[in-house]
């Protein structure tokens, strides 16, 4: 069985008694932003729900969440809470939200999607343990073994270890390379600051790029946006026969969409260089080989380490320099 078969085992093993089978729950958190990560991540979480043959009764984003509409939605159904790497103080405005839904609804189930943990400031784990102590059913998946650890000994909750959602995703094939090495390296606060400009690539054979901004010709996308933007107040209910029901398509056209870019951007790629964890796991998706630098505080090789994805044609480096070598020992890498 391949490991990507054995993540989704996994996952779907570790989320079975976890999904009404009414289907009356809530989503949050959609990601309304380029980052095709946390886009992977949400149409992994469709793909799952659809495994269990539903989909959730209300969407929202962090900015467009009404709660009243979303309790009408689901009555006393749980709420998830999208996936990702924004548990704790490194992105404040999503801890923030995280922190106001437990605060919101103490007695109701909340399932926190696979995350990874990282907290800088011990005040604000202790906030976050407050709420956890004072909740009544607050579920925790976490994607590496030292966010368990860390939730075993900090929070009171159901903790559970689980793959990163992304893995659902259904199969997909790649596209035709265009260059011999495409680098996929963070331009945010993440990034260990991977220096690319001591070196002189062909740029006919070398491409170094970040996920990309939206693309402002990217008519279909825009023509998405426009109507959710229009729409913004609207209560964003996915009842059978409703627009709110189309609402829901369009959001995960949104999120399709952006995938499909961060995938074509891969495969361009013969081989790839990333400091991304959705750069690793789509490149494992896609069979792209590929090396991985680690993030800022050791999101990637933590994930890793965890499930075993670090294999084959998926290597791991401390450097720029390292990742280049492994390639060309190992894949024949021309540049």
């Amino acid at each position: 069985m391949s490991v990507v078969s054995q993540l989704q085992q996994t996952i779907l093993s570790t989320m079975s008694d976890l999904v009404p089978k009414d289907g009356r729950f809530a989503l949050v958190d959609f990601p309304d932003h380029n980052n095709v990560g946390d886009s992977a991540i949400y149409v992994g979480e469709s793909d799952l729900f659809k495994r269990f043959s539903l989909r959730p009764a209300y969407i929202s984003s962090v900015h467009h969440t009404n709660w009243a509409d979303m309790e009408s939605a689901i009555g006393d159904g749980p709420i998830f809470i999208h996936g990702g790497g924004n548990f704790g103080d490194l992105w404040p405005e999503f801890n923030d939200f995280h922190e106001e839904i437990l605060r919101r609804y103490p007695n109701r189930r909340v399932i926190q999607l696979p995350q990874t943990i990282f907290y800088e400031q011990p005040e604000k784990a202790a906030s976050m343990a407050a709420l956890c102590e004072a909740h009544k059913d607050f579920v925790l998946l976490v994607r590496d073994q030292r966010s368990f650890e860390f939730a075993k000994e900090n929070f009171k909750a159901d903790i559970r270890l689980c793959p990163d959602s992304a893995f659902m995703i259904e199969k997909r094939d790649r596209l035709a390379p265009t260059h011999e090495l495409l680098m996929l390296l963070r331009q945010d606060k993440e990034t260990r600051g991977v220096d690319t400009s001591k070196h002189q690539y062909p740029k006919d054979r070398v491409l170094v790029v970040d996920w990309p901004e939206e693309i402002s010709d990217n008519s279909k996308l825009n023509k998405i946006r426009s109507y959710l933007s229009a729409n913004a107040h609207e209560p964003w209910l996915l009842l059978p026969g409703n627009k709110h029901h189309r609402r829901g398509n369009l959001l995960e056209m949104v999120a399709r969409t952006r995938l499909r870019t961060g995938t074509e951007l891969l495969s361009k790629g013969r081989t790839v260089i990333t400091d991304r964890l959705h750069g690793h796991i789509l490149c494992t998706l896609l069979d792209i080989p590929h090396v991985v630098i680690d993030n800022s505080y050791g999101k990637i090789s933590g994930f890793a380490k965890a499930w075993g994805t670090f294999s084959e044609n998926r290597y791991f480096a401390q450097s720029l320099d390292e990742a280049i070598s492994i390639l060309k020992e190992r894949q024949n890498l021309a540049i």
